[in-house]
């Protein structure tokens, strides 16, 4: 079994268009959740906090005990979230296999980040965008997912929680996919969290930018399905 974590600003429909892909691979049973506040689920009275979101992956855990261990792939902000659950929680997690996701978080960064999370901009300027973000988070609304975003990598950005002492704890394989063209995730940061993992390994994809959209899903369900496999090995 094989659980889908999305990034910032998705939600669990998000690996929708990848499905037939990765069926085609041998990974039929693809479960996907969403964090609180994203998609159809409601927020709590709580802000945004990675922290938080690995809860609910506890939380779903505790509601299918039958998918433990579970293999996790988690895009951009939902790698950072496997990590953290496969750090406190090394029993439940067989493996983790990331893709763009950013692991060295600064003041600096997250400033740099949050200047494209303005909703009013948004509207402004990408209408078509800000549209689809609305249908997407039909629960919350879209304006508080960005705003409750902007406020997750502030936190983020003064306090990291991948720490390479955290990163020393995730015992499980994992994979840290990046694509060359991904300009958020420096190839470095890749190699300075390989050297944390006790088990991790990387794989980069020719030709390939950051959204999930945009990567090749033949080619991702290729490398995740290998993946898998070397687990048995």
């Amino acid at each position: 079994m094989l659980l889908f974590l999305h990034g910032a600003l998705g939600d669990r429909h998000t690996i929708n268009a990848l499905r037939p892909a990765f069926s085609a691979h041998g990974i039929p049973h693809l479960h996907a959740l969403d964090f609180e506040g994203h998609g159809e689920r409601a927020a709590r009275d709580r802000p945004f906090r990675l922290e938080h979101f690995a809860e609910n992956v506890v939380e779903w855990l505790d509601a299918h005990p039958d998918a433990e261990p579970v293999d996790v792939f988690g895009y951009s902000m939902g790698g950072y979230v496997a990590l953290l659950v496969a750090a406190s929680h090394p029993t439940r997690i067989r493996s983790v296999f990331t893709l763009g996701t950013k692991l060295h978080w600064s003041p600096a960064v997250a400033a740099d980040a949050i200047r494209q999370l303005d909703p009013e901009r948004i509207a402004a300027k990408v209408p078509a965008y800000a549209a689809l973000l609305a249908e997407r988070h039909s629960a919350a609304g879209w304006e508080t997912v960005l705003r409750g975003t902007a406020d997750a990598l502030t936190a983020l950005g003064a306090e990291p929680l991948l720490t390479p002492g955290v990163l020393a704890q995730v015992t499980c394989p994992v994979r840290l996919a990046l694509g060359d063209r991904d300009t958020t995730v420096p190839l470095d940061e890749l190699r300075e969290a390989l050297a944390a993992l006790p088990r991790g390994s990387a794989e980069v994809f020719a030709d390939t930018p950051h959204p999930l959209e945009r990567t090749p899903a033949d080619r991702l369900a290729r490398a995740l399905a290998e993946f898998r496999a070397s687990l048995a090995s």
